[in-house]
């Protein structure tokens, strides 16, 4: 069991590039992903790509560079009740 097993990884900017290719590494090394994106839809990709590395995970969505965007983020997070251990802010 590594360090990483049954953590949940919250990874702001992961629909696409760089971020998703963080949350699909992470899943491989057994974290559960919450996956991030400026809008629900254009988290379905990274989703489906964690999913398929077969940990739990999935998406909220919410604009960084405002109060209610990141209120959003936090409120997609506590709506499932899951702790956030390790936070990659990988959004610019």
């Amino acid at each position: 069991m590594g360090q990483l097993d049954g953590r949940w990884a919250l990874v702001t900017g992961s629909s696409r590039g760089i971020g998703q290719q963080i949350a699909v590494g992470l899943a491989k090394h057994g974290c559960r992903v919450i996956v991030h994106g400026r809008q629900l839809p254009n988290t379905v990709e990274t989703l489906r790509l964690v999913q398929e590395v077969g940990v739990e995970s999935f998406a909220v969505s919410g604009d960084l560079g405002s109060a209610a965007g990141i209120a959003e983020i936090i409120s997609g997070v506590n709506e499932r009740n899951v702790p956030v251990d390790i936070l990659y802010n990988n959004a610019a």
